[in-house]
């Protein structure tokens, strides 16, 4: 598990590292519009959880599963499986496995597991 979570904290570093830059090496346009969408949580490590958009959810036919680091959540929650997250970011998707976001915005919990 921890093989997991160190590979997983390369790709979001290397992540963080291509954001900086737009397609083609060129600097985003800060005038764009984020994307939006809702996912449910699949795992949870010490600091990343995996999880998998809704169907119907666009960013469902880039991959099954993206990787967000917990330092990214907006509303200190603690994530469990089968919560349920609103996620906005640039619209840009890193295609790695599990995928990951380009410039996450805010991570904000719609809907918990434990119906609390």
């Amino acid at each position: 598990m921890r093989r997991f979570a160190a590979a997983v904290l390369v790709i979001c570093l290397f992540a963080m590292l291509c954001s900086c830059t737009g397609k083609g090496g060129e600097p985003k346009d800060s005038q764009t519009e984020n994307a939006v969408f809702q996912a449910v949580v699949t795992d949870v490590t010490e600091t990343i959880m995996l999880i998998r958009p809704v169907e119907g959810s666009d960013e469902l036919r880039s991959s099954d599963s993206f990787s967000i680091g917990l330092d990214e959540i907006s509303d200190g929650t603690v994530p469990t499986v089968g919560d349920i997250y609103r996620i906005e970011y640039s619209g840009e998707i890193l295609e790695i496995y599990p995928a990951a976001l380009v410039r996450i915005e805010s991570v904000v919990l719609v809907s918990s597991a434990s119906g609390s």
